[in-house]
């Protein structure tokens, strides 16, 4: 008997003793950009998917090195700052154990679309996966973004403004392909690795950077019994309030804009594009300069702008100020802090949505010369 006591004793003490050594990480780091200095690990710590605890999020740079370590409960997506440089990693995954990484400004990116500088890591399944199995997937869509991206500049150079817009309609409808290639790698992915753990943090990512589409629901499907209740739970209320904002679905702040103008007002015009921006957004200040013409041309048509402001009470004389000095003619409407922009998920700047007249959207981020092509066809 008490041979067994024994037994039971070390088993249950060497499964405890391995599950607590499975969610512990240490992270050793080496960089060439600071010898002295701080450096911080970032994540999302308002998002569910984070359940890292670390000693501490900024540590030590001392002679070119630093460390990280901490517990996890699931692997995690993370970028890493460097203070006093500005200079931030691309994405990457903390796995339990140790991982080294090496941070370099020579080493390229693994992902040519991130604004990050590039990494080298050793020690993390997790990691290796994303950067040679997944993304190792993307090569031919990679190559023929740099074409688009080269088209895209050819555009810009262009004198003959009719022949300029038509370039840029047709190098749109190129990215709405690339698009579409992106997603299905991401699907067929998840087919082929259900139960991989990379899966969660890319449907999160596609839904932040892309909105809803049929097929992150479709790739979440495929996965979810492979996933933690709470990353569950998560990703599907995500998908749910995401949805509500696709094509195809009525806008769901016509009553705040209705209310905001007059009874019915998105119902009066054929077609309505709601902008969302702020005063010291210079991309949303660029979109504005460009939808002036496409306004003149087609507001007579049946053609409306509503441009939702998410500017705080402190910046209101600015955003007044703004409005007259750039002479924007359509409607305005001040959502002091971006209440109602927030209940919607709004997270970049500037983001748009174009709507019929039973306010149905009809199309997202569309760019100023395609829509005026559409409305072309469609007025």
């Amino acid at each position: 008997m008490n041979k067994l006591y024994c037994l039971f004793f070390l088993i249950t003490f060497i499964s405890a003793t391995r599950l607590y050594s499975q969610r512990n990480f240490i992270v050793l780091g080496k960089t060439n950009l600071l010898k002295n200095g701080k450096i911080v690990l970032l994540g999302n710590t308002s998002n569910p998917l984070y359940t890292l605890k670390l000693n501490s999020d900024t540590v030590q740079i001392s002679n070119y090195v630093f460390k990280f370590e901490g517990t996890l409960n699931y692997p995690e997506q993370h970028r890493i700052l460097i203070l006093n440089t500005n200079y931030i990693t691309e994405p990457f995954f903390v796995d339990s154990g140790f991982q080294e990484i090496k941070i370099d400004s020579l080493i390229q990116p693994h992902d040519i679309l991130d604004v990050g500088g590039g990494i080298v890591m050793k020690g993390s399944k997790t990691n290796d996966e994303y950067f040679n199995k997944y993304l190792f997937l993307f090569k031919e869509v990679y190559a023929n973004l740099k074409n688009y991206f080269s088209e895209i500049n050819r555009c810009d150079t262009m004198t003959n403004l009719r022949e300029k817009k038509l370039c840029i309609v047709n190098s749109d409808s190129v990215r709405s392909k690339l698009k579409v290639k992106r997603d299905s790698i991401l699907l067929a992915y998840s087919y082929l690795n259900p139960k991989s753990k990379i899966i969660p943090w890319l449907i999160n990512d596609a839904l932040s950077y892309y909105k809803f589409h049929n097929l992150y629901k479709e790739t979440f499907d495929q996965s979810k019994r492979f996933m933690p209740d709470k990353i569950i739970q998560y990703l599907d209320s995500f998908l749910l309030k995401e949805k509500l904002t696709s094509v195809g679905n009525l806008f769901p702040l016509i009553d705040f804009v209705n209310g905001c103008l007059s009874e019915n007002y998105i119902q009066r015009n054929k077609f309505t594009l709601i902008d969302f921006w702020f005063v010291k957004c210079r991309p949303c200040i660029g979109q504005f300069n460009l939808l002036k013409d496409v306004y003149k041309a087609n507001n007579n048509k049946g053609f409306e702008i509503v441009a939702i402001s998410i500017d705080k009470q402190g910046a209101i004389q600015e955003y007044e100020k703004s409005i007259k000095q750039n002479g924007y003619v359509w409607k305005q409407i001040l959502d002091t802090g971006g209440v109602n922009a927030n209940r919607i998920n709004i997270s970049k700047y500037p983001t748009n949505f174009l709507l019929d007249n039973s306010g149905k959207i009809i199309a997202i981020d569309i760019k100023p010369f395609v829509l005026e092509n559409f409305l072309s066809k469609n007025l």
